[in-house]
């Protein structure tokens, strides 16, 4: 019985723009491929460039998503011990190709000197040892610019592509009527403002060309703002949550920050953003605030107080990083983007045998606090971090949008972890929602800052 002809659709993937997998693999070139068998081994077979080049399409779709995964925010899947290797999943490949064929595609892609490889053996929700495989692109072509390149696959397998991506067309999008939620009224009213973003993906383009001409903008920084345009030009509205932190990853949050001013409302004006600062430092006052020591001695009790008090007063001179550096750094020619990774990296996120100079000295002026720190980090490293995460999480999304929103069901307004995108004409009350329900979250006065002067802020 002949096989009924599919109709075959193109669909725009992203890759290096000097990545062209036709010229380099010829047709007479030998192939030492690994095949999958039935069972779950593998084996290794001599094939020709002439059989390799109709897996051509599922050799793209591998790069374009290593390419998205790499220019992504979502930390748990890098590897702990090389950041620039992210995770690839055999199911990663569907359903351009059958999840059999994950190591046939990457070890192509590997013996084409494309990508390179890492793995370690570990358990997951499915085994207690298990491989794990990471990847990365040559320099060769980590360094080349991203551009969109079009590949022929049949229609069922696109329909399921874009069934995947979440791709829409914006004239079909329906708002989801926010009278009818009960629960999570937030994320429907988020849904609606993806599918009906306006963005002006020509200016963001010609944006990031500039900056990188000018070289304010590295490569990486290019290819991830134009990976961002293309996913919102072809109406790829993904949308990944992690159960860990409770966060959302989406188009908006994955967007180089340079490219937020080109978000509009519906009337083609810019959105305001505003922010939580120091969220991370605030996250933690709570954290201490909230835990009841027990004490050896009344000394130790008077100990703990002044360090919180001393933190606390931090916090509350407005710029959390400035008055860090005076009390404990005053003579060390350090920034305040390096101060910030002081505090951040090495001593709120520092492994515990970490030699780090800075969080040493930290562990010697803020003992109690530390140890309270690095409790939370004893079974797990992330421990910490996703704590801290998900109490952002719960002020941005479960409490201030989930408000908001019940009074402005309308509005135009966009998440971006700890900070809010939205229209000019609510940016004051939102901006004074922010400070309220901060400083009651958190016990103390928070800041909250616009990152533009757009409107004139209601005094208080």
């Amino acid at each position: 019985m002949k096989k009924k002809n599919e109709e075959y659709v193109s669909i725009n993937l992203n890759k290096p723009e000097n990545l062209v997998l036709e010229d380099m693999i010829k047709p007479e070139l030998p192939f030492f491929a690994s095949i999958r068998r039935d069972d779950g081994t593998s084996s290794h077979k001599m094939s020709t460039g002439k059989n390799i080049r109709k897996h051509i399409p599922a050799l793209y779709y591998f790069v374009h998503v290593l390419l998205e995964r790499q220019h992504s925010d979502i930390d748990v899947l890098r590897c702990w011990y090389a950041k620039d290797f992210v995770e690839m999943f055999s199911r990663d490949i569907e359903p351009v190709k059958s999840k059999n064929y994950f190591r046939f595609i990457w070890g192509i892609l590997r013996s084409l000197q494309v990508i390179e490889d890492e793995n370690e053996t570990r358990p997951n929700k499915y085994r207690k040892s298990a491989k794990a495989y990471y990847f990365r692109f040559t320099k060769k072509y980590s360094e080349a610019k991203v551009v969109e390149h079009q590949i022929m696959v049949k229609k069922t397998i696109a329909d399921k592509l874009n069934n995947k991506w979440k791709k829409i067309d914006k004239k079909d999008v329906q708002n989801i009527d926010l009278s009818t939620i009960a629960f999570k009224k937030h994320m429907a009213h988020q849904y609606n403002a993806l599918h009906r973003i306006n963005f002006n993906a020509d200016g963001a383009l010609a944006y990031i060309n500039k900056l990188l001409e000018e070289e304010t903008f590295t490569v990486k920084q290019y290819n991830t703002g134009k990976i961002a345009i293309n996913n919102i030009l072809n109406g790829k509205i993904k949308v990944t949550y992690s159960q860990a932190c409770h966060r959302f990853f989406t188009p908006v949050t994955e967007m180089p920050k340079e490219l937020r001013q080109f978000i509009m409302d519906s009337e083609g004006k810019p959105l305001n953003e505003l922010d939580f600062g120091s969220f991370n430092a605030f996250a933690v006052y709570k954290i201490i605030n909230t835990i009841q020591p027990e004490y050896k001695s009344n000394a130790e009790k008077i100990a703990f107080e002044n360090e919180l008090d001393l933190y606390r007063r931090l916090l509350s001179g407005g710029d959390f990083y400035r008055d860090f550096k005076d009390v404990f750094f005053p003579d060390a020619d350090l920034s305040r983007d390096q101060i910030k990774d002081v505090v951040l990296k090495y001593w709120f996120n520092g492994k515990l045998n970490s030699r780090n100079k800075y969080r040493k000295y930290m562990l010697k002026r803020m003992p109690r606090i530390s140890e309270i720190i690095d409790c939370l980090k004893v079974e797990e490293y992330r421990n910490f971090s996703n704590t801290a995460m998900q109490m952002e999480s719960e002020l941005v999304n479960d409490i201030i949008y989930k408000r908001f929103v019940e009074l402005h069901p309308d509005a135009i307004m966009y998440t971006i972890f700890d900070s809010f995108l939205v229209e000019q004409r609510y940016a004051a009350q939102l901006l004074s929602m922010m400070r309220e329900e901060g400083s009651r979250y958190f016990d103390l006065n928070c800041v909250v800052r616009a990152k533009n002067n757009l409107f004139v802020e209601t005094p208080l």
